[in-house]
């Protein structure tokens, strides 16, 4: 092994060991209280251990980070950077987080939305936590709710609701935050003649990333979802639902897209694809 220190045997009797050397800090290592280094070398193992568990705990809580690209809308960051300017209705909770319940001012036709969200603890005497919803257009629902376990549901996490579950439950346990990026192409509709009702030549499709794993690839979606609002020609809002939980959002930024074949949309496509852990050929 290179680098070993070779050993030998002292002649005669043995001479007191010399005290080792304190070796320079550089930062400062994860303290774990309660603990002793004087225990011996297994405890010390264990302290290395549950620290690298803790770190890689905390890493593991924070879905990785998509930057909006070039020509992409910040609607909100969150933290320290709390403008709702671009918001109607919105609240804030105490670590500056957007509260569900808040309407966007701007209205969206075609788009990428980029979201990230945190889910409560489950509350005494509720059913389920975290009840909310991404409604896109007012109208198309992509579901919030704390389903960690079991197969994936049309009401369940990252479901188009009511219409198709995702392709596999990638949603993560209440107090973790979670991601969606949502590549949503708006219906098409023919202009219609005066006095004439529009008639719809597209359907909407999505294509959905749940904590960067695809769970909706292309999906063509007939109808509004849920509660949503009747299909119409007219581009709508973002609506964050409230269903009484206190569901929090930051991260929040859209790219308006007019073109199906955007380039910026394709490049960022094809990059969370190239990402996904459980891609095709993965």
């Amino acid at each position: 092994m290179q680098g070993a220190v070779h050993m030998r045997r002292s002649e005669g009797r043995h001479r007191p060991r010399a005290a080792p050397r304190q070796l320079k800090s550089r930062g400062s290592p994860p303290t774990i209280s309660g603990t002793s280094c004087r225990k011996g070398t297994r405890t010390m193992k264990r302290q290395i251990a549950a620290a690298l568990l803790l770190s890689a705990t905390a890493w593991a809580a924070e879905p990785q980070a998509v930057p909006p690209p070039e020509g992409a809308v910040v609607l909100f960051e969150g933290g320290e950077k709390r403008d709702v300017s671009k918001w109607t209705g919105a609240k804030l909770n105490e670590e500056g987080c957007l509260l569900a319940g808040t309407t966007t001012k701007d209205k969206f036709q075609s788009a990428v939305i980029h979201i990230e969200f945190n889910i409560p603890k489950l509350e005494k005497g509720k059913g389920n936590s975290g009840n909310s919803g991404v409604y896109i257009q007012r109208r198309y629902e992509i579901q919030i709710l704390n389903t960690t376990k079991g197969k994936p549901q049309k009401g369940g996490c990252a479901a188009i609701y009511q219409f198709k579950p995702a392709d596999t439950n990638e949603a993560r346990e209440p107090g973790e935050w979670q991601q969606y990026v949502i590549f949503f192409q708006a219906a098409k509709w023919e202009t219609p003649a005066e006095g004439a009702k529009p008639k719809k030549t597209q359907n909407v499709r999505m294509t959905v990333f749940h904590n960067g794993v695809k769970v909706h690839d292309n999906v063509d979606v007939p109808n509004k979802t849920g509660s949503g609002q009747p299909e119409g020609p007219n581009p709508q809002e973002i609506y964050l639902q409230n269903h009484g939980f206190k569901v929090a959002y930051r991260n929040v930024w859209v790219l308006a897209c007019e073109q199906d074949d955007d380039p910026r949309v394709q490049a960022l496509l094809k990059q969370l694809e190239e990402a996904d852990p459980k891609g095709k050929g993965k």
